[in-house]
């Protein structure tokens, strides 16, 4: 089906996402052409490029707002033998 374009070995599309975080596009751009944003979606097919541009979006967003946990930054390990300022 349509979906199916999400699938690298059928279609480039997802490449659309290479380079991109948010802020770049603005957020507000985040979104399938017809929907005014900058991604593309496929034959008039919109369900499946929304959710999967929403998804992205979404995905980045929380690794904005938890980056430091997700990489370890904020562990007692991490940051053992850093000097504390009171």
């Amino acid at each position: 089906g349509l979906g199916d374009k999400i699938e690298v070995a059928k279609h480039p599309w997802v490449h659309d996402f290479a380079g991109k975080s948010i802020g770049t596009p603005p957020v507000a751009r985040w979104a399938v052409k017809k929907d005014g944003g900058d991604f593309d979606q496929f034959a008039g097919a919109t369900i499946t490029p929304r959710a999967v541009v929403n998804a992205v979006r979404g995905g980045l967003e929380l690794f904005a707002t938890h980056r430091a946990a997700m990489l370890g930054e904020d562990t007692p390990m991490a940051t053992a033998g850093k000097e504390q300022t009171p």
